[in-house]
């Protein structure tokens, strides 16, 4: 039997771990001491299946997910699993990853001289 539990906790909680321009980072608690790795599953919107995105190894509590779109919202969720199998899935965690910032261009100025 597995004896461990994950916690899932939104990066939104979480000041240092906000978001990038190009990702999202998750931070789970790992409340077990005989993993082997944990998965990573994400869905785009509601009602699409779940996919798995990643596997971390033992230990591992963070995953920033590089692959996520800008402006677009995904719901996560993380299982640790070992040789006997996996544990539940903990909650779902919805995230959004937000567009790059726009460079600010400067218009043409014109400089006088004081005389």
């Amino acid at each position: 039997m597995i004896r461990f539990r994950v916690y899932l906790l939104l990066a939104c909680l979480l000041p240092i771990l906000a978001p990038v321009a190009f990702g999202s980072t998750l931070r789970w608690n790992d409340n077990s001491d005989n993993e082997d790795g944990f998965r990573i599953e994400r869905r785009d919107g509601k009602g699409m299946e779940f996919v798995e995105i990643a596997t971390v190894g033992p230990d591992v509590e963070t995953y920033k997910d590089e692959s996520a779109l800008p402006g677009r919202r995904y719901v996560y969720r993380v299982q640790a699993f070992n040789a006997e199998g996996g544990s539940g899935w903990t909650n779902e965690a919805q995230r959004g990853v937000r567009e790059k910032p726009k460079a600010k261009t400067g218009g043409a100025r014109s400089v006088r001289s004081a005389r």
